[in-house]
């Protein structure tokens, strides 16, 4: 099932309350940006974490755990859909370059969503989809019980099935993730800014895992009061695990809790 901007507000619920609840731990080396530095298995976890949330939708644009379907925002009864985006008689695509989406949840989270996106499947001659591309830029404001966010994010994705059912398949690419959020009651500012470059990520639906990949980054924020900005590595171990290595400092962390496992 497709994840549509509802589904990603829900998501972010509880993404805020991971996100406020990473703790500094005093044994490891901080960054050198400011006189209230975060440590880097913290910034390791932000990071992890704001890929993970980014690959899978929560900013809005494409869900990479949904394989290869077609994007939420995309619908077959917009005008700025052509063939069809849910059978494979015909290799369909979506282009909206006005996107402007508010969503309401009751009165509790409110968001609207404005910017662009270009969404194409790759088909072979019969039509069958075995992969896709995509570009969005999606700019975020929303509220919530307790809190407020915004974010400001891009996909270009490069998508190809690794075998017959694609449900294993490959991905390259680049995002921008840009997520903050506000706490007026209970807690400090949260603010994560992460360039991604990544290659040969590899999604296996099967195990519900990313089993392989690398990727590089630039990445600055605050959270708890104290400040990064860094650039490193990634790679992705399988078992939801990826291992984030930041100034000859390396950490493996759970991308799903942001729990760093290994220092």
């Amino acid at each position: 099932m497709k994840m549509n901007l509802k589904g990603a507000l829900v998501l972010l619920s509880g993404v805020a309350l991971l996100y406020s609840s990473c703790k500094k731990d005093s044994k490891a080396p901080a960054t050198q940006t400011s006189t209230k530095t975060a440590s880097l298995d913290v910034v390791s976890s932000q990071v992890a974490l704001n890929l993970y949330q980014s690959l899978s939708g929560a900013y809005g644009g494409v869900n990479l755990n949904n394989g290869i379907a077609a994007p939420g925002i995309a619908s077959n009864a917009s005008t700025k859909a052509v063939n069809s985006l849910t059978t494979t008689a015909t290799c369909g695509f979506f282009l909206d370059p006005a996107v402007d989406i508010k969503v309401n949840i009751g009165d509790t989270i409110k968001s609207e969503t404005v910017g662009s996106i270009d969404f194409y499947f790759k088909c072979n001659p019969t039509g069958q989809h075995f992969g896709f591309t995509n570009d969005d830029s999606l700019y975020t404001v929303g509220k919530a019980p307790g809190y407020a966010y915004t974010f400001n994010s891009t996909q270009q994705y490069n998508v190809t099935a690794m075998n017959a059912n694609n449900r294993l398949f490959s991905v390259g690419g680049n995002i921008k993730a840009f997520v903050d959020f506000t706490y007026p009651k209970t807690y400090p500012p949260l603010s994560v800014h992460d360039r991604i470059f990544f290659k040969g990520i590899v999604f296996d639906l099967e195990k519900d895992d990313i089993n392989a990949g690398t990727a590089t980054f630039t990445s600055t924020g605050t959270v708890g009061g104290a400040s990064w900005s860094v650039d490193g590595t990634a790679e992705f171990l399988g078992n939801h695990k990826i291992r984030i290595t930041i100034a000859g400092f390396t950490f493996t962390v759970n991308y799903l809790t942001g729990k760093v496992t290994t220092p």
